[in-house]
C-alpha cells in the first residue's frame, strides 16, 4: 500500500426514521447483494500497482455492471478516497425532442 496507508472497508450510516423509505436503501441493498468489496479491492490494486496516488485528483471506476457504476477518487486528500455509486437507470437520459 502506498505510503503506508490502508483503505477502510466501507462503512454505514445509522438508520434513520424512514430509512427503509429512502432512495439510497435500494442502492446500498444491491451494493451488498450484488458487489461487495469489489470496488474496495479493486481501489486497493489499483493504489499497489501505482495506477492510482492519493496525491491525485483522478476519478477511476471501481466497479461497473449493468445496473451499477462505482467511481473513487482521492482528490489529492493524501489519505482518503472520495467513492460515489449509483444506478445507471437513475442517469439523465437522451430527452426526446419537442412535438
Amino acid at each position: 500500500m502506498n505510503a503506508g496507508r490502508s483503505i477502510r472497508p466501507p462503512s454505514r450510516p445509522a438508520p434513520a426514521p424512514g430509512w427503509d423509505l429512502d432512495p439510497r436503501r435500494e442502492l446500498l441493498d444491491y451494493l451488498d447483494a450484488h458487489v461487495g468489496y469489489t470496488p474496495h479491492q479493486k481501489a486497493r490494486q489499483l493504489l499497489e500497482r501505482g495506477e492510482l496516488s492519493w496525491s491525485q485528483d483522478t476519478t477511476v471506476t471501481l466497479y461497473d455492471d449493468e445496473a451499477v457504476t462505482v467511481v473513487g477518487n482521492p482528490r489529492r486528500s493524501f489519505g482518503y478516497l472520495y467513492v460515489g455509486a449509483w444506478f445507471k437507470a437513475d442517469l439523465p437520459g437522451d430527452e426526446p425532442p419537442p412535438s
